[in-house]
């Protein structure tokens, strides 16, 4: 199976597993388990590429690879990745490489074990695997296109919907466009837009978009469900399917998913509802600390930019553990 193309089966895997879980009363730190890590097709400029998820059950290094004849190849970049469940990572690409790239890359993101150096030595550190029970090296293949400025990703994440609105974690975009909700049947097939809003170039956390009464109606009866995000070119400020274009790689929309709790907002204080709003943020990220290869990968580790630790939302933590357990499934069934 082609991980790359398993973003449908995700959604399955998510909208019956939460279902279930929530059914069954199951804490998330019974459900968080299991290693994996998910990189959205994207468009990028810098040679920085963002993570969707990474989960590990122990302080890793997350390797992004070339690609050689459908497998991993040479590291290219690496960050180290402690313990828990992380999105929005940002991977630096090594300098040389990202030169001489022109159009689109596929690549491979690997995780490996950190046996405790000061540094990432692919020879100390082997590939981690998908669970304890399993031999199988947690790993993820994707498309990056490489553009003259700016970058175009998507973050799905999780989102709490309190009335007809949900939030999406992170958004980039290289030009100004809409960026639309379309809804995901049972099957994991994506549908119908129901909701957009426009955003003028830049990078924003907490994207929130209407997605409509009628279609809010139709999911009161749920726990939880999937709905799919894409990026759109365009001017108008109202979100037209004639005359707009998705942002593509490797002829597909450029997409991620968001996994929406239907549920009161969490609020410390027990008041008033927790309100999201679209906040442009700084896309150049504080460093982290220097844990770079000696073994010829690069020295520049990047940063976080953002990337979320654990979530520990109340009510809200089932979502991500369960996440986690559909994304190591689906690995697990690969061929």
């Amino acid at each position: 199976m082609d991980t790359r193309r398993s973003v449908a089966a995700v959604l399955a895997l998510v909208a019956v597993a939460v279902s279930a879980a929530a059914l069954a009363g199951f804490a998330p730190t019974a459900l968080a388990h299991g290693n994996h890590v998910t990189i959205p097709d994207q468009v990028v400029s810098d040679g920085r590429i963002t993570v969707g998820t990474v989960s590990t059950s122990t302080d890793a290094h997350l390797t992004i690879r070339t690609d050689d004849g459908g497998e991993p190849g040479r590291v290219v970049g690496h960050v180290p990745v402690e313990t828990g469940y992380r999105t929005g990572l940002v991977v630096p690409l090594d300098d040389a490489f990202w030169a001489d790239r022109s159009g689109e890359v596929q690549l491979w993101a690997v995780l490996h074990e950190d046996t405790g150096g000061a540094a990432f030595d692919p020879e100390e550190d082997p590939p981690l695997a998908e669970s304890p029970t399993s031999s199988r090296p947690v790993e993820w293949s994707f498309v990056v296109r490489k553009a003259d400025a700016g970058s175009t990703v998507i973050v799905g994440g999780a989102s709490r919907l309190t009335a007809s609105a949900v939030s999406i974690e992170r958004v980039a975009l290289a030009g100004s466009g809409h960026v639309a909700v379309r809804a995901v049947d049972p099957s994991g097939e994506v549908g119908r837009v129901v909701g957009s809003t426009r955003l003028d170039a830049g990078t924003y956390a907490n994207v929130v978009v209407d997605i409509g009464d009628e279609f809010y109606d139709s999911k009161v009866g749920q726990r939880s469900f999937p709905v799919a995000v894409q990026v759109y070119t365009g001017t108008g400020d109202s979100f037209d399917p004639a005359a707009t274009t998705p942002v593509t790689v490797d002829g597909d929309p450029i997409e991620s998913s968001v996994f929406v709790s239907i549920q009161p907002a969490y609020d410390p204080n027990g008041t008033d509802p927790v309100t999201e709003t679209a906040d442009p943020i700084d896309p150049t990220p504080p460093a982290t600390p220097d844990r770079s290869s000696t073994a010829g990968t690069p020295t520049d580790t990047g940063a976080d930019d953002g990337g979320s630790g654990a979530l520990s939302l109340p009510g809200f933590g089932v979502v991500v553990a369960v996440l986690a357990l559909a994304v190591a499934a689906l690995l697990a069934g690969r061929d």
